[in-house]
């Protein structure tokens, strides 16, 4: 029989992680600002979800939101994140740079890869994969920087929508480097992304609003994962075994 597939949830908080552990995810996703589409995580962070929870969690590595195409010292930065995020024990980044044409950049991936050579993390190259012009080739270079898994919707709004593209992607990957469709990922259509792409995870991130009555000058809410829809997603996707 199949392996169940994996959950990876995306989490900002140390209850986050709690909920997508409770709610039978695999995986967890740390970073900050989420409504940015996801910063780097801080440090204390991650050493508090370390202690806390016992899913393997991988850590954002993005300095700004916007685009990908990094600076001199954004980069310097990203590596300096990158080990500090080492230091607090993540299990594996998620980076990604891209050059100004929109084509993966290679010697600033190689700059923050680097870091980590040797220290047995997974690597995740983020959605900016998507943004490239030929996902193929861009496919081919991940595997040959040495990238464990691809987050990506295949090039299009959301997972169920690229999912002719994912099942390409997972044919040529052959097991080389992982495919992580992401994107509009819910109980309804979980099963159907992973029986449609042959992916073996998906990636999601619902989430609710919170209120804080303390800070009405700067938003009375804030975002928290949904653990009742990650679950949903966890059984969903049983279906697909």
């Amino acid at each position: 029989m199949k392996n169940p597939p994996l959950i990876e949830a995306v989490c900002c908080s140390v209850e986050d992680a709690l909920a997508a552990e409770q709610a039978g995810a695999g995986r967890i996703e740390l970073c900050s600002a989420i409504e940015l589409g996801g910063l780097t995580p801080s440090f204390g962070l991650v050493r508090e979800v370390k202690k806390r929870c016992k899913l393997p969690a991988v850590a954002m590595v993005r300095p700004r939101p916007s685009g990908f195409a990094y600076t001199e010292s954004e980069l310097a930065v990203m590596a300096d994140d990158a080990a500090s995020l080492m230091a607090a024990g993540i299990d594996g980044l998620v980076l990604a740079a891209l050059t100004a044409e929109g084509q993966i950049d290679v010697e600033a991936c190689r700059t923050i890869l680097s870091r980590v050579e040797t220290s047995g993390l997974q690597t995740v190259f983020h959605r900016a994969f998507d943004a490239t012009p030929d996902l193929f080739r861009s496919l081919e270079v991940l595997i040959d920087l040495g990238f464990t898994r691809i987050l990506t919707s295949g090039g299009a709004p959301t997972a169920i929508e690229g999912t002719d593209v994912l099942a390409q992607l997972v044919d040529q990957a052959a097991g080389r480097i992982e495919i992580l469709p992401a994107g509009g990922v819910r109980a309804c259509n979980a099963a159907e992304i992973l029986r449609r792409s042959g992916a073996s995870q998906l990636h999601l991130g619902p989430m609710r609003d919170v209120g804080d009555p303390t800070a009405p000058f700067y938003g009375a809410t804030h975002k928290a994962l949904d653990g009742f829809a990650v679950a949903e997603v966890v059984q969903a996707s049983l279906a697909a075994v």
